[in-house]
């Protein structure tokens, strides 16, 4: 009975998260593109879909007893190691506050979701090893076989269903408080004819500039980054600068807290908020804005992470183009 009750629980946590990622599975995709291990949009959703089908096929195997000793205990204690060892790694590198285990609706941090994955892996031991008659008796019980993959199946389908028609489901909105982390100013250079950054039209003072045209300085912020606060002024004296390219900024934000970040820092160069799934594939290899793209006609020239250069530094990367 204990054994039985245990697997049902570890069951319905699995569910519980796998329904609550299904609500919003862009919103869950925007989290999991906060780990920078995919940040190519398509990929990300297809990511977060995948997730949650495994989630709520590991949940309803465990609830209904299939196939444990075989395939559903060891699949969820290997996909519960998977996690752990992620989560020990995003809460060494990075400062995320919302692990997204549980969607948007349940806070966890990654340390918080560390120790929820180990107690699950040691209930899930613990009934891998214990064997008891009680855990086992239906496994073999022919009879109700057909009944229990028939579930299984209709409760994946509706759970992949719920996903893909969800209201939230083709909102691109931003869930998560983008925490202020310490990267290392870095520079790239690259060059590529199939710049992301061409189809976007910016209309400013009455004016539309299109970034495949012209010179730009394009800053990617996100408008609850400190890092990005703190490198408003410089933007400004730069936007200011008779020399320099067009100051463009790209935005990870909300309606209402963009318009007091619009409020606070009375930028004098045009903001855009754009999609949070484009915005990440935007940012790249760095952990997290702010980033600084210099791009002429459409093509990338050169980019910095971290911290904006000197006006000098800038000119003498356009000039070398």
């Amino acid at each position: 009975m204990l054994v039985a009750i245990l697997l049902r629980c570890v069951g319905l946590i699995f569910m519980v998260s796998a329904i609550l990622k299904g609500l919003d599975l862009t919103a869950f995709a925007v989290q999991l593109s906060y780990y920078g291990i995919v940040r190519d949009p398509t990929l990300v959703k297809v990511l977060a879909l995948s997730i949650v089908v495994l989630e709520v096929m590991l949940g309803l195997a465990l609830i209904l007893r299939i196939a444990l000793r075989k395939c559903t205990l060891p699949a969820t204690i290997g996909l519960l190691l998977a996690f752990t060892v992620l989560l020990a790694w995003t809460a060494v590198t990075k400062d995320i506050e919302n692990c997204g285990c549980f969607g948007k609706y349940i806070q966890m941090s990654p340390l918080q979701s560390i120790l929820k994955n180990l107690i699950l892996i040691s209930i899930t031991g613990f009934v891998w090893w214990c064997k008891h008659k009680t855990a086992w008796a239906m496994e073999s019980d022919h009879s109700y076989v057909r009944t229990r993959y028939s579930i299984l199946f209709v409760g994946t389908l509706g759970i992949l269903t719920l996903a893909l028609i969800s209201p939230a489901a083709d909102k691109e909105v931003s869930t998560l408080p983008l925490s202020s982390l310490g990267v290392d100013s870095t520079m790239e250079k690259t060059r590529t004819s199939q710049s992301p950054f061409a189809k976007y039209n910016i209309t400013w003072q009455d004016k539309i500039r299109h970034l495949s045209k012209g010179t730009y300085l394009i800053a990617l912020l996100s408008d609850s980054c400190t890092h990005c606060a703190d490198e408003m002024p410089g933007l400004k004296r730069f936007a200011d600068h008779l020399q320099a390219p067009t100051v463009v900024a790209l935005m990870l934000g909300e309606e209402d807290s963009m318009a007091d970040f619009n409020h606070q820092h009375q930028p004098n160069f045009p903001m855009q908020l754009i999609p949070p799934l484009e915005f990440f594939n935007l940012l790249g290899d760095a952990d997290a804005p702010p980033r600084f793209v210099l791009i002429q006609n459409g093509e990338i020239i050169q980019y910095w992470n971290a911290h904006l250069p000197k006006a000098e530094k800038i000119l003498q990367a356009l000039g070398a183009s």
